[in-house]
């Protein structure tokens, strides 16, 4: 059973559970990547930037089978 809270690994994506309902357990992705960019007089400025992405599973999945936990 999945609970708030909870971390794993999957898709090479750190993920930690939001909330878990009846139908289903709410996932956000915690990975962060590096991030470069140029504005227009060609300064760098580079930055860590936060997925946004989310992924919807079975409340009941079975995550302590997954070989990526953390």
């Amino acid at each position: 059973m999945v609970t708030r809270g909870q971390r794993f690994m999957l898709g090479g994506q750190q993920w930690k559970v939001v909330y878990v309902g009846v139908g289903r357990a709410h996932c956000v992705s915690t990975s962060t990547r590096l991030v470069t960019v140029k504005d227009k007089h060609g300064n760098q400025r580079t930055f860590t930037a936060t997925s946004k992405n989310y992924i919807d599973i079975s409340p009941d999945s079975p995550l302590e089978l997954l070989k990526e936990t953390l």
